[in-house]
């Protein structure tokens, strides 16, 4: 892992040192979690982490998940009540996945300003599919790879949760126009278009 990857100001690292002093044995963890919510404490090292240490001289504990979120992490310590706290953000940092209606959607799609992504399996699509959609399948995901970053997407499969997470993915793939079909095609059935089947 690069140190150029996590930037620590000097008051950062004065706080740093500081915290180090009452730690003891325990070491610096930092966590960041799916939804890019970071998290700073002191405790035993574990056997995955990986050691960064940044050019102020602070060195963290990642663990590989952690890992594989930071991208140009800066650390900045803000006076406040209690001995103020730290910001931390990444300046890379995806923007998070907005929503839209089923209702929304359609209307972006009919004018050309959306790529509808169905996640669904090949079983379900026969079921029933929104003309227009790509299938996040192989050939799916390379036409997905080959667009500008600026596309806007949404991601449509049942019912929501498995187009969410598609959604965060393409959000780390750097995509910044990222949308999740509220409801997925069972709603997209009940407000938009009651001739699909439901299942």
């Amino acid at each position: 892992m690069s140190d150029a990857l996590i930037t620590v100001t000097e008051a950062a690292a004065r706080a740093f040192r500081e915290a180090e002093a009452e730690a003891g044995e325990d070491v610096l963890h930092l966590e960041v979690s799916s939804r890019f919510e970071y998290d700073l404490y002191y405790g035993p090292k574990g056997g995955s982490d990986v050691a960064v240490t940044t050019d102020s001289g602070v060195t963290f504990y990642v663990d590989p998940a952690s890992r594989t979120r930071i991208e140009a992490l800066v650390i900045d310590h803000v006076p406040g009540p209690d001995g103020g706290g730290f910001r931390l953000k990444d300046t890379l940092q995806p923007e998070p996945v907005g929503q839209l209606s089923p209702r929304q959607a359609r209307e972006l799609l009919d004018r050309g300003e959306l790529t509808l992504v169905d996640v669904r399996t090949d079983a379900e699509r026969l079921l029933c599919l929104v003309p227009g959609s790509l299938h996040l399948d192989s050939d799916g995901e390379a036409k997905l790879d080959a667009l500008d970053r600026g596309a806007p997407l949404a991601f449509l499969c049942h019912h929501g949760i498995r187009s969410a997470a598609a959604a965060e993915r393409y959000t780390r793939k750097g995509f910044r126009k990222v949308y999740n079909v509220q409801g997925g095609i069972d709603a997209w059935a009940v407000t938009v278009d009651p001739a699909l089947r439901r299942y």
